[in-house]
This record gives structure tokens, C-alpha cells and sequence, in this order.
């Protein structure tokens, strides 16, 4: 269980910027990290890694205002991970975002997101409403993308969005 904070339900935007941090970082140092079966709520990002062959898995990420996850390393996975409750206090949230310009190359090679949940709100009454994007992916060239199976729920017009494809597969996704 990573979290800050027990409850958010009196937060103030103040509050959710400056009480919340990064649930799990990975540097680029090293590879073949797996973050799997953790629970991570009251955070800015949930999972942030610059690591190549990295395994992000059946985590719940839920209650956060930045990014969920954001996945910078070649041939890596995520999937089956249930992301809810987006609080909007920032410029541009995200459930999954990825991007090529993190890596020497500028190119993202091998990266497959796979049958995950994401959800903005199931609460129109909720403090600090806003639009979540889906899954993004704009900077840089994805090679070899898997994007499928996903379920992404949100008031944004990036539900799915890349752009600089070379090789990519998005299908199945609602």
C-alpha cells in the first residue's frame, strides 16, 4: 500500500499539490524492474520508470492528479492495471503516458499496453473534476507499439493518441 495521505476527502488544491509525490520511480539504471500487485492511491504519478524491460502489472492506481503511469524504457509491458479517480490540478493528466524523447534514440522500440482499466471518474460531483487523457504518446517514434485491450473511459478527445508511428498495432481497445 503506497499512499499519501489517508484520506483526500477535504483536500484543497493546494493540498494535492503539494502533499502528493511520485508513488514508485525507477531511474534508468538497471532493467528488467516489475512493479506488480501494488496498491497506490493519494499520489501525484503512480508509476514513473526510465528502465528498459521493465513490467509494470495488476497495480490499482487510484486518486491521483499528474500521470498514473508514465513509461519511458524499450521492450517494456504494461498490462491489466485498473487506474481511477483522476483529480485535475494540473496542466495535463494522463492514465498511461509514454514518450521517445526520454531515450537517446528519440525512438521507443518494443512497448506493448495491454488490458488495462482506465477510468476517469464514476463521481460528476467530485472535487477537482477534469479531463483525463487515456493513453498518450506524442514525442518522439514508437516502434514496434502494442496498444490493446484496453478499456479507457474519459471526458478528453485523447482517449488513444499517438503520434511519430512506425510499426504500431491498436486494435481491440473501447
Amino acid at each position: 500500500n503506497i499512499a499519501f495521505g489517508d484520506s483526500n476527502l477535504n483536500w484543497s488544491q493546494s493540498d494535492w499539490n503539494s502533499t502528493t509525490h511520485i508513488g514508485i520511480l525507477a531511474t534508468s539504471l538497471g532493467s528488467g524492474h516489475k512493479f506488480e500487485e501494488n496498491y497506490i492511491h493519494n499520489v501525484l504519478h503512480g508509476v514513473v520508470t526510465y528502465s528498459d524491460a521493465t513490467m509494470i502489472r495488476k497495480n490499482e492506481i487510484n486518486n491521483f492528479n499528474g500521470k498514473a503511469i508514465r513509461i519511458f524504457g524499450d521492450h517494456s509491458t504494461v498490462n491489466l492495471n485498473t487506474i481511477t479517480y483522476n483529480y485535475f490540478t494540473h496542466s495535463s493528466n494522463t492514465g498511461i503516458q509514454t514518450s521517445a524523447n526520454s531515450t537517446a534514440t528519440q525512438t521507443l522500440n518494443k512497448l506493448l499496453l495491454w488490458g488495462n482499466l482506465i477510468i476517469e471518474t464514476t463521481d460528476p460531483f467530485k472535487n477537482f473534476g477534469g479531463r483525463l487523457q487515456g493513453i498518450t504518446g506524442f514525442d518522439g517514434t514508437f516502434k514496434n507499439l502494442m496498444v490493446a485491450h484496453n478499456t479507457v473511459v474519459v471526458n478528453h478527445s485523447h482517449g488513444i493518441s499517438f503520434s511519430g508511428l512506425d510499426t504500431a498495432r491498436i486494435q481491440n481497445n473501447s
